[in-house]
C-alpha cells in the first residue's frame, strides 16, 4: 500500500551520486533500501566498502537481486560482501558502524517516516557517521522532521530518458548525521 513502482536508479545518475562521499569508504555499510533487482548494490561493489545491504519488500524483486549478486563478476568489484535482505524497510536493524544510506523513492511518507525514526533511534544509541544519498527526493519534508541529520548538498544529477517529467527528478540531496 505504501511502496511506489519499481524502477531502478539510472547508470548516468550512479556514475555521478557516489561523488559526495569519501574516498575511503572501507569501514561503511551500504544500504540500500528498496534495492530492487540489485542495480545499485552491484554498482556500489565497485567501491571500497566494508559490505553492502539491499532492503526490498518485493519477494519477486528480492529474488531477482540474490540472483544478480550471486552471478555478478566484474573486474572493477572492490567489496564482495553483499547481501539482499527481503523485510519491511521499517523494521531493518542498521547495521554498527558508519553507514551510508541510499534512497531513490522506495516508499511513501508513512513507510519513510517510521524507516526514518527506527534510523534515527539507532543514531541516538550509538552515534557514528551515517551519510544519507537522496535521489528523487519527494519525502524530503520527512527528514527534515529528524535535526540529527542536516542537508550538506543538494546536486543536479544527468539527465536520463527513463525519468517521468518531475520537479524532483534529477535531483540528490545529501545529508549528514549530526553527532
Amino acid at each position: 500500500v505504501h511502496g511506489v513502482w519499481y524502477e531502478p536508479t539510472p547508470i548516468k545518475s550512479l556514475k555521478c551520486m557516489f561523488a559526495p562521499l569519501p574516498a575511503d569508504l572501507s569501514d561503511f555499510t551500504f544500504v540500500d533500501y528498496g534495492s530492487g533487482k540489485g542495480r545499485t548494490l552491484l554498482y556500489a561493489s565497485s567501491y571500497n566498502f566494508r559490505r553492502i545491504v539491499g532492503v526490498e519488500f518485493a519477494k519477486e524483486l528480492h529474488a531477482v537481486a540474490e540472483r544478480n549478486v550471486q552471478t555478478y563478476r566484474n573486474k572493477a568489484q572492490k567489496c564482495r560482501d553483499i547481501t539482499s535482505v527481503c523485510m519491511d524497510a521499517a523494521q531493518f536493524p542498521l547495521p554498527e558502524g558508519n553507514c551510508v544510506l541510499y534512497f531513490f523513492h522506495p516508499f511513501r511518507e508513512e513507510v519513510m517516516a517510521r524507516v526514518l525514526y527506527n534510523i534515527e533511534q539507532t543514531f541516538l544509541r550509538q552515534p557514528r557517521r551515517l551519510i544519507v544519498l537522496y535521489y528523487h527526493p519527494q519525502v524530503n519534508s520527512e527528514i527534515q522532521k529528524h535535526p540529527f541529520l542536516r542537508k550538506r548538498e543538494e546536486r543536479p544529477m544527468p539527465f536520463d530518458l527513463s525519468g517521468e517529467p518531475c520537479p524532483y527528478r534529477r535531483r540528490l540531496e545529501v545529508y549528514e548525521a549530526q553527532f
